[in-house]
């Protein structure tokens, strides 16, 4: 749980980091975000996704 609370920070501070540099932008439906824009936001939603698991896993008392 640690860890993907760690990846959920890592993503989100690597995501406002990215906004203030100047990098090259990708068109991405619609948007224009850097390749390291999109890899913050997966990282966050991944991050998330871990802790549902991970909270529903030991909701449910299945042992790990």
């Amino acid at each position: 749980m640690i860890f993907f609370i760690y990846v959920i920070l890592n993503g989100f501070e690597r995501f406002w980091i990215e906004k203030i540099r100047v990098n090259d932008k990708i068109p991405f439906l619609g948007m224009n975000p850097s390749q390291a824009e999109i890899i913050s936001f997966l990282l966050f939603f991944i991050g998330i996704i871990g802790c549902l698991i991970l909270y529903r896993r030991d909701r449910s008392g299945v042992a790990a």
